[in-house]
């Protein structure tokens, strides 16, 4: 097999890996990530956008198909990188390599698709290449659109939440919200939050009174409020999840 196709291939692979792991990620909690349900719609057409560009780059030789595969990319490493260094993006803010592993496997994948698929246009390697035909561009596509929709079934069944709250001190952490945001109890009331969620949490009062260690799915945090007051926190992996506990005497 020539080597220009053999890079094509890997990269359109590593392509289809990002992608898959945006859907991933959607379902598992981030299509409610963000003040705005734009954030969302982002992470789902993104994912969307990685498989459609991989189907092409695995069947098409022309240049301007390899340069969206990079250019996907590219983008996609510069909107992680804008979020994750204190900054915002359509009500998104994260930290580090959140959620783990996810973050690590989609930044990987594509800075693996931009190296690969930029050394198709070394003249050498690029002549050593051709397109498919419209047959194996049909099955390509009619293969990625199942795995896409058997993925997406699957994991909108495994991370399915609730947002219901057991206790009238409960606090429940789903869909990147805290349910309920403003909670009110009594002096000497203990707070229980639990996270319902896909993806790590955890939670810090703004006066520093109170802090949780990172949560994962299942995990729990509990404080006993003993002197009245108001009491507004955060999530500290996701700073626009905010919530507040009055505490009355």
């Amino acid at each position: 097999m020539k080597v220009g196709h053999v890079l094509r291939i890997v990269g359109a692979l590593v392509l289809l890996v990002a992608g898959l792991v945006h859907l991933d990620l959607y379902f598992g909690g981030y299509r409610s990530a963000g003040s705005v349900p734009s954030f969302g719609r982002a992470i789902f057409l993104n994912a969307i956008a990685f498989g459609i560009v991989a189907v092409a780059v695995a069947t098409r030789q022309d240049w301007p198909v390899r340069v969206a595969g990079i250019a996907v990319s590219v983008a996609t490493l510069a909107a992680f990188t804008y979020t994750h260094n204190g900054r915002t993006f359509l009500g998104f803010q994260g930290t580090g390599l959140d959620p783990s592993p996810q973050a690590l496997v989609a930044l990987l994948a594509e800075i693996a698709a931009i190296v690969l698929l930029a050394a198709t246009f070394i003249p050498g390697v690029a002549e050593r290449d051709e397109s498919s035909g419209i047959a194996v561009l049909a099955g390509a596509g009619a293969i990625t659109a199942i795995v896409f929709v058997a993925l997406g079934l699957y994991w909108a069944d495994k991370y399915e939440t609730t947002t219901v709250v057991g206790a009238p001190t409960s606090v429940a952490i789903a869909n990147f919200r805290f349910s309920p945001d403003a909670l009110t109890v009594s002096e000497g009331a203990t707070v229980t939050w639990t996270n319902n969620d896909a993806v790590d949490h955890s939670i810090v009062a703004a006066d520093q009174a109170f802090s949780s260690d990172s949560l994962d799915r299942g995990a729990t945090f509990q404080f006993t409020f003993e002197a009245a007051g108001v009491y507004p926190y955060r999530c500290g992996i996701h700073p626009e999840m905010t919530g507040t506990v009055t505490v009355t005497d």
